[in-house]
């Protein structure tokens, strides 16, 4: 098993990584000029750079919300990037009228044209979103999906309490410390580990063996590939299509793989 001082790692990378990325894309887009944007030196370099870092951190922004809105609980990552980019294009296309102006000088773009510009921004913003969410996903927040995902406590409320002690689950002092160690599920992320908990969800550096290693097998079951959900969690089952879908306090939805069907049920969750 990995140090816990290993852990800070993906929070840090994760969003600097993408931004990277991003803004190597605007460099290439600067050089190329599509648009007819080329010839105009630096300020070519600034349109596309700019542009493409204020959508992408949008997009991710919209994906964030998305990721918290219940209907949306465990629905396909590539959908909610598409919804994701359909919602940010809004704003990104009167940044980029905006910018025309400053690039061509010229008046922004208004009435019709602005459709015209709404769908190719579209199309640009999900040439970027799209493969960054295959290849590791769209986040901007150093500490996960969000930066306060930790519901307020009432005056004289005390935080909920640990249902588990870390002697007894070795992989909870990996927990960072603001979700407590009430776990709901963890799931599986490239090499990262995401830990949902009453409070909210973070990365950490392991994979989901190392972490079942540490966790007593009474405390939770494995019913995927990529997810473990806890026990004391699961809430009820549906059914979508012919998938089998494990519903989680606080609206979390699971999904169930065939090889373990079997053990949701001796379990009695379905």
């Amino acid at each position: 098993m990995h140090a816990p001082s290993a852990a800070p790692f993906p929070q840090l990378a994760l969003p600097l990584r993408n931004l990277l990325i991003v803004l190597g894309l605007g460099g290439v887009l600067g050089r190329l000029g599509p648009y007819d944007t080329f010839g105009s030196g630096a300020a070519t370099y600034a349109y596309w750079i700019g542009l493409l870092a204020a959508g992408w951190a949008q997009v991710a922004l919209a994906l964030h919300a998305l990721r918290q809105a219940p209907p949306l609980a465990g629905k396909p990552e590539p959908l909610l990037v598409v919804l994701a980019v359909l919602l940010a294009a809004l704003p990104t296309t009167f940044e980029v009228a905006w910018a025309e102006s400053l690039l061509r000088g010229r008046p922004v773009i208004q009435g019709i044209m602005l459709l015209g510009l709404y769908g190719d921004v579209v199309m640009i913003l999900l040439a970027v979103s799209l493969p960054l969410s295959l290849v590791r996903g769209l986040e901007i927040f150093p500490a996960g999906r969000g930066p306060a995902e930790a519901p307020a406590l009432r005056p004289g409320q005390e935080p909920p309490a640990d249902p588990a002690p870390a002697a007894a689950a070795p992989f909870l002092k990996r927990v960072p410390a603001r979700l407590g160690t009430e776990l709901l599920a963890l799931e599986t992320e490239d090499h990262y580990l995401r830990i949902h908990t009453p409070l909210g969800s973070d990365l950490v550096l392991c994979s989901l063996g190392e972490a079942l290693a540490g966790l007593p097998p009474d405390m939770g079951l494995r019913v995927h590939r990529s997810w473990w959900v806890a026990a004391s969690a699961v809430a009820g089952s549906e059914r979508e299509g012919d998938r089998l879908l494990l519903t989680l306090s606080g609206g979390l939805r699971v999904p169930v793989s065939r090889t373990y069907m079997l053990a949701v049920k001796e379990r009695g969750w379905a």
